[in-house]
């Protein structure tokens, strides 16, 4: 079972969020991407801001590690939220206050019409993208 289908089944957020999470469960089936994996998600109570204050929101992050050493590299974060689907950096591994969502970027506004469903997607596409980047710089510093 992956992440996204354990957090289904002791659900604790807001219930109008539980599509992203159902459509990450599906996609997981068929994950487009090797490292990070399904396993290496986790879900969260959104950082504490104006949009999420009123009706909640998912939290959605994920290390990227360095090859040469295993550690972590950098900490990505997605946001869903009132606002939309922003994403970027996290400061640490456990997240903390609005300034968190400094460096973020609105990539979805939710008043585009868009479902849910296409946010989660969204949200994966952001992560694959940016995988592929992080395997790119390392492939860069391994050839030095």
């Amino acid at each position: 079972m992956n992440v996204f289908a354990e957090c289904l089944t002791d659900w604790e957020f807001a219930d109008r969020w539980r599509p992203v999470a159902e459509r990450l469960a599906e996609r997981a089936q068929e994950w487009p991407m090797t490292r990070p994996g399904p396993e290496d998600f986790w879900i969260w109570r959104p950082i504490e801001c104006r949009e999420s204050r009123e009706c909640g929101g998912l939290l959605i992050w994920t290390d990227l590690v360095c090859r040469a050493d295993d550690s972590v590299g950098v900490t990505l974060g997605a946001q869903v939220d009132r606002a939309g689907l922003r994403c970027g950096p996290l400061s640490s591994h456990s997240p903390g206050g609005a300034g968190e969502l400094d460096d973020f970027t609105l990539v979805m506004p939710m008043d585009e019409g868009g479902s849910l469903r296409d946010v989660a997607d969204a949200l994966l596409g952001w992560f694959v993208d940016e995988s592929r980047r992080w395997d790119a710089f390392q492939q860069r510093l391994e050839e030095g």
